[in-house]
């Protein structure tokens, strides 16, 4: 039996030894925590795209959620880095979004 977490993972591994330490690029559909998880624990650069339509991910400065982050910029703000926010309570990344 295999599974889609376990196929990533097996992914993961494969395409790291092709690209070294590059960053690699995955669309939305790549991000649920496990998978983020998978990323960290091979120390692989990534980044991901994301769309905030009718489910937006969701993300904290920190841990206890106590400060939520807002992912909506007023028109014509360019662009926005926030650093250091956790992904799920548990992925610290980095967010940067237009």
């Amino acid at each position: 039996m295999t599974s889609r977490n376990l196929e990533h993972q097996r992914a993961i591994r494969g395409v790291k030894e092709l690209v070294g330490d590059w960053t690699m690029i995955f669309d939305r559909e790549f991000s649920y925590l496990g998978f983020l998880l998978n990323l960290d624990a091979e120390v692989i650069n990534y980044v991901i795209r994301l769309n905030l339509g009718s489910h937006p991910s969701k993300f904290y400065y920190d841990i206890e959620r106590k400060q939520p982050l807002s992912l909506e910029t007023a028109q014509g703000e360019g662009l926005q880095i926030y650093r250091h926010v956790y992904y799920k309570r548990i992925v610290p990344v980095n967010v940067i979004g237009v």
